[in-house]
């Protein structure tokens, strides 16, 4: 089980999400220790990650109690040979994960301090990481995504572009490049969640459709 949260006085989904990560576990004793996690942290909402057919069960619960669905996007997994991956920009490393914050602030419109607050213990974020990347253009970073461990899977996560520099590749280079380095370390299966916009970039790659990802809000005062 994953649970998140920071010290933040506004809620935002970033500060505060939880997944099952362990499929065995049952959703009631999931459910019932997330918002007992939560409330300890004085969050009054939180928003729990599921994914499609391991966390049917979940999402029945979750319907039941009435928590909200935030969205929904399509969960792909890489079934593409790795002779075919290449290594472009620069490995993420404490001496320039400024620039993958200004990457990440510019690609997703999140205003800097929320950022910030998301990673604000970086040498613990670099320590869980299996991979992270940056891609270079006339020597600015444009692009930039990370891999970190979910589970049994390898999920790639904040990939993104600057905006003036979309159209070009970027997303492409970088999600290749960190493909490349998670099987690298042996490590597998690599899965992600793409939006529509995202899907033929990493079709690209060799990422194939395989369920969905969604997003629900519960409310603790009201308990769903």
């Amino acid at each position: 089980m994953l649970l998140f949260s920071n010290d933040v006085h506004h809620f935002h989904p970033l500060f505060a999400f939880g997944m099952r990560t362990d499929p065995h576990l049952r959703a009631n004793q999931f459910f019932t220790d997330a918002k007992r996690w939560f409330a300890s942290r004085h969050k009054r909402q939180f928003v729990v990650v599921t994914a499609d057919g391991q966390d049917d069960d979940l999402r029945y619960l979750l319907g039941r109690a009435g928590a909200k669905q935030l969205g929904r996007s399509e969960r792909m997994q890489l079934l593409q040979n790795p002779s075919s991956l290449t290594q472009q920009g620069e490995q993420l490393t404490l001496s320039n994960f400024d620039e993958f914050l200004a990457v990440c602030a510019s690609a997703f419109e999140y205003k800097p301090e929320y950022l910030d607050a998301l990673f604000k213990e970086r040498s613990r974020v670099m320590s869980s990481l299996v991979a992270g990347r940056l891609i270079y253009k006339d020597n600015t970073p444009v692009g930039a995504g990370i891999a970190i461990k979910t589970g049994s899977a390898i999920t790639l996560d904040w990939i993104g572009t600057s905006p003036l520099y979309r159209g070009q590749g970027i997303a492409l280079n970088c999600v290749r490049s960190l493909c490349s380095d998670v099987l690298f370390r042996g490590a597998s299966p690599i899965v992600l969640s793409s939006t529509l916009a995202g899907r033929g970039v990493y079709e690209k790659v060799g990422f194939s459709e395989f369920g969905d990802v969604r997003l629900h809000l519960v409310s603790i005062s009201t308990g769903a």
